[in-house]
């Protein structure tokens, strides 16, 4: 399968969590937590394809991990 790695790490830097996904649900999840988050559909979209293609090509400060992340602290304000 080719598809997306994902690790979860602690303010620490230590690893919580790894998990392989495929590209499409890499883009499923990143495009409804963009969504979810107030993005625009469209938007979503364009902005859930920069995220998956920076993770696919070992852009990990731009990629899903690190923006998964973000989307979520600013949800639970």
């Amino acid at each position: 399968m080719i598809g997306v790695q994902l690790s979860f790490k602690r303010g620490n830097g230590e690893t919580m969590e790894t998990m392989n996904i495929s590209i499409a649900d890499a883009l499923r999840i990143s495009t409804n937590a963009l969504k979810n988050s107030g993005a625009l559909e469209k938007s979503a979209e364009i902005t859930a394809h920069a995220l998956v293609r920076a993770e696919i090509y070992g852009q990990k400060g731009h990629g899903l991990s690190l923006s998964l992340i973000h989307i979520s602290d600013h949800t639970r304000r």
